[in-house]
């Protein structure tokens, strides 16, 4: 049974992003070599923390505090495979919602829910943002502890989840 608690969330995101990164056959992860912009992310407070211990370490789970007026993510994307063709969809969405996922200090993860956008830009430096009222949840990790937070996996939460931290986090 899922939860919807906002407690449990992290641990829910988390454990889809990180099976994706140790199993690498994920048809829905997304790549992005040069990593995601997460600097809005990377310099908010913790709101709450707490810790999850899982094939023998200490996993700590910091829910961020985000901007009343939510974080938007422009270039957040899914795949869509249809009739055996995998197309990228975008799929911008405004986060409300953050955590950021560390063993020892090593930031292995980040994860972001609230609803998808559509983006109209009006001038070079306005755009107009409407929400879609679908709930989008994704995960960014850095697979191999390089500090780019280079893959991205949008997640449903309906699924069975299986916690894994990659390896990198234990040096």
């Amino acid at each position: 049974m899922v939860t919807k608690s906002f407690t449990l969330i992290p641990i829910l995101l988390l454990t889809t992003a990180v099976a994706a990164s140790r199993t690498g056959v994920d048809d829905q992860t997304f790549v992005k070599p040069g990593g995601w912009n997460l600097s809005s992310l990377q310099h908010l407070k913790t709101k709450s923390q707490s810790q999850e211990r899982v094939s023998g370490m200490n996993v700590n789970i910091a829910a961020l505090l985000v901007p009343e007026e939510g974080i938007l993510f422009e270039d957040t994307a899914y795949y869509l495979n249809v009739n055996g063709n995998r197309t990228l969809n975008p799929s911008p969405m405004n986060a409300y919602y953050a955590s950021r996922l560390d063993v020892n200090g090593h930031v292995f993860c980040y994860t972001i829910r609230g609803p998808g956008v559509a983006i109209t830009q009006i001038s070079k430096t306005e755009k107009r943002v409407g929400a879609l009222g679908c709930e989008s949840f994704f995960a960014f990790y850095d697979a191999d502890g390089d500090g780019k937070f280079e893959t991205l996996v949008p997640l449903d939460s309906d699924e069975p989840l299986n916690l894994n931290v990659p390896s990198w986090t234990q040096r």
